[in-house]
């Protein structure tokens, strides 16, 4: 009987597309402008949820304290799925008026009632527990070179490329973003944290957000 149903259910699945696929067919014969219409919208509404999809999860990545809305740049890559993929990626997001005034009046301080987004415990999702000033000093994340080499402390000057470049895995970033990053990352006024996955900065002066991930 088992043996039967092996041989039945594959035939059976095999079948019923086999079918869908005659009825579908018929119909683009039979309707084709009603065809079009289907599939267009089919492919539309994919589309929209993707995106919706995509945005709800970068802004997963920021503290809801933050009350980040809007994204202003991405450039992000992988390469390979899994545990033995990797990714890289600089998401800049818009800091509102509201939140960054407090950060300019308050300072560091501020962070400290920062809460995670709500949900599962285990989620590393917009959790950062420890914050610094800017700016960033030199440690092992921070001094890699493009080609390879490695800086020594009295050469250091903090780039989000060096960042990015950590384990070999660079992304191109628009010029102009990328310089407002290592400015904001050089000078005195600005916060950042690493988390389990990535790290952001917090740049209340021009209002933007960074996160920025490697590995």
């Amino acid at each position: 009987m088992t043996q039967i149903l092996i041989v039945a259910i594959p035939l059976l699945l095999l079948a019923l597309v086999g079918g869908l696929l005659y009825v579908s067919v018929r119909c683009v014969i039979r309707f084709p402008i009603l065809s079009l219409i289907v599939f267009a919208v089919l492919v539309s509404s994919s589309v929209i949820y993707y995106k919706h999809f995509e945005k709800q999860l970068r802004l997963s990545y920021i503290p809801e304290g933050l009350k980040v809305e809007k994204i202003i740049y991405a450039s992000e890559e992988s390469w390979g799925f899994g545990p033995g993929g990797n990714e890289t990626g600089v998401i800049v997001y818009e800091l509102p008026d509201t939140i960054g005034e407090q950060i300019s009046k308050i300072g560091i301080d501020y962070f400290s009632s920062l809460q995670p987004l709500s949900g599962d415990s285990h989620d590393w999702h917009g959790q950062f527990e420890k914050w610094y000033s800017t700016p960033i000093s030199y440690n092992d994340s921070w001094s890699y070179t493009q080609s390879g080499n490695k800086t020594t402390q009295d050469t250091f000057v903090p780039k989000i490329e060096t960042y990015l470049l950590k384990y070999g895995f660079g992304i191109p970033l628009d010029p102009v973003i990328a310089n407002a990053i290592d400015t904001a990352i050089s000078k005195k006024g600005n916060f950042f944290a690493y988390g389990r996955i990535g790290m952001i900065i917090v740049i209340p002066e021009t209002r933007r957000v960074v996160f920025a991930y490697n590995g």
